[in-house]
C-alpha cells in the first residue's frame, strides 16, 4: 500500500488565510479535509493520488467551509497535496483554465471521475 502525505487542517487554514482573512467552518472544512482519507471496512474510498486530489478539490470547493475564497483555496491545495506527493507542478500551468475548471467543479457538480480526469489533463499524470 501506498503512504501518501496528507493537509491538515492548520496547513489548509495557513494556505486559505495566505490569501484571505475570513471565518470558516470548522466542520466543515475537517470535513473537505479528511475526505481523501475516507475509508470503509479497511477499503479505500479514493485509492489512488488522483482519486486523492479529486476529493480534496471537490470537498474544499464545494463545502463552502470558508466565508471566501473556497476554489481558490481548493486549486491550491490540491496542487500542494499533488506535489508533496511527488507530482512535479509545471509552472507553466494556465491557471485561468484551471480556475474554470474548479468552477466548472462546483457549479455542474461535475461527477468524481470527470474531476480525476480534468487533474490527469492538467497535472499530465
Amino acid at each position: 500500500m501506498i503512504e501518501y502525505e496528507y493537509l491538515t487542517l492548520d496547513q489548509v487554514v495557513t494556505i486559505h488565510d495566505s490569501k484571505f482573512k475570513c471565518s470558516f467552518n470548522e466542520n466543515l472544512l475537517a470535513s473537505a479535509v479528511g475526505k481523501p482519507q475516507a475509508s470503509f471496512m479497511g477499503y479505500e474510498r479514493y485509492p489512488t493520488l488522483l482519486d486523492k486530489a479529486a476529493a480534496l478539490l471537490i470537498g474544499l470547493a464545494t463545502n463552502h467551509a470558508f466565508a471566501d475564497g473556497n476554489k481558490r483555496t481548493a486549486i491550491s491545495c490540491c496542487q500542494i497535496f499533488l506535489y508533496i506527493n511527488g507530482v512535479d507542478i509545471d509552472p507553466t500551468l494556465d491557471d485561468e483554465a484551471i480556475a474554470n475548471f474548479t468552477v466548472r467543479v462546483v457549479e455542474e457538480k461535475l461527477p468524481h471521475e470527470d474531476v480525476v480526469q480534468g487533474l490527469a489533463k492538467f497535472y499530465g499524470i
